[in-house]
């Protein structure tokens, strides 16, 4: 497990939330949409302000995802999701896919 994203409607008060209440300690921010990162452990919980069904051209929608990370190659993984059928996009070194209910899945592989 790399992080968890969550889409929040107030960031202020979403990372007022989670740092003061939930004890998680606020990190560096997010690249890409306004957002803030916090520590679970070893895991980052990510804020985003990105609204469901926000697009940038090429990536399959964001907002609340679940994101992996593998020790397969790029090429690797992408091959065994074209090899299976599997609908993805890559962008910036990461897959973006959907899961059979439609949760957004973002894979980190190795370089």
């Amino acid at each position: 497990m790399d992080h968890v994203g969550l889409t929040v409607r107030d960031l202020a008060r979403s990372v007022s939330f989670y740092r003061d209440v939930l004890g998680l300690e606020l990190g560096a921010a997010p690249e890409g949409p306004p957002g803030a990162t916090l520590r679970a452990g070893a895991v980052d919980v990510v804020l985003s302000t990105w609204r469901p069904g926000e697009t940038e051209p090429g990536v399959v929608p964001r907002g609340d995802h679940l994101a992996l990370r593998t020790g397969a190659s790029l090429d690797g993984f992408v091959a065994r999701l074209r090899a299976s059928g599997t609908e993805h996009a890559v962008v910036g070194g990461r897959v973006y896919l959907r899961d059979p209910d439609g949760h957004t899945v973002e894979v980190l592989c190795a370089r």
